[in-house]
């Protein structure tokens, strides 16, 4: 089938040999918005895309779960037939694995399509520590003074500590679950004092109180491992754990 159009840098249009269009979402991959609002690299993002897609015909592979709750088909992108499965064919030949290992897309895993999910972990990583793309813009201070201190993905509980001498605000700072890319924004008015911390808690049980900020009521954390990630609120990595 031929890509017809780019509507985002994870998003785009398909003509299938049927003659009909679809929208297809890219799983697995979650690139900087560049459409109804403009987040840092989601321009790069989008045009990355363009350039390697727009107008090519490629091969689509499907997961467990075909479409998502806006009726966009779900899928893998090839842009040449694969001969198998494996590590060494997914890098060369999947697109959704080039926006990762560039640098133009975070990781987001949601079940049940998760077939690719292993590498994926490991090629944004790969990226991440390269400073590729968006984690070039995103690289941590090396004097930051707010830090992921602890990481209980049993108990749903995450502490943010303040070492430095002054208050920090952090309104609007994001901290995400990174296997699953849930993200809390903290609220208007959140300040962390000098030498303080706080703690934010998820699940069934979690409740709010002094320096306690409660999440959801659902349970945010893979227990098998999953790294929490601290974003300011311009997008810029502050902190992981």
């Amino acid at each position: 089938m031929q890509v017809t159009s780019i509507i985002d840098g994870d998003t785009i249009r398909v003509r299938l040999q049927s003659g009909q269009e679809e929208r297809v979402r890219l799983i697995g991959v979650d690139t900087p918005e560049s459409t109804t609002q403009i987040e840092p690299f989601g321009k790069e993002a989008t045009a990355f895309t363009k350039k390697h897609l727009e107008g090519k015909t490629v091969h689509l592979e499907l997961d467990v779960s075909e479409r998502d709750r806006f009726g966009r088909l779900l899928a893998y992108v090839w842009l040449e037939p694969p001969t198998d499965d494996g590590v060494v064919e997914v890098r060369a030949k999947m697109f959704n694995a080039r926006l990762l290992l560039e640098g133009f897309a975070n990781l987001m895993t949601i079940t049940p399509n998760v077939k690719y999910a292993e590498m994926f972990v490991t090629f944004e990583r790969e990226a991440r520590n390269a400073n590729r793309g968006l984690w070039a813009a995103t690289a941590p201070p090396t004097t930051a003074t707010v830090a992921i201190t602890e990481v209980d993905l049993v108990g749903e509980r995450v502490v943010i500590a303040n070492r430095g001498q002054v208050s920090v605000d952090v309104s609007g700072w994001v901290l995400v679950s990174e296997i699953g890319n849930q993200r809390f924004t903290f609220p208007l008015g959140t300040v962390i004092p000098a030498g303080s911390s706080i703690t934010v808690v998820s699940g069934p049980n979690a409740t709010a109180g002094t320096g306690r900020l409660v999440w959801t009521r659902s349970h945010i954390w893979n227990n098998d491992g999953d790294p929490a990630v601290l974003l300011d609120n311009t997008g810029r990595e502050v902190s992981r754990r």
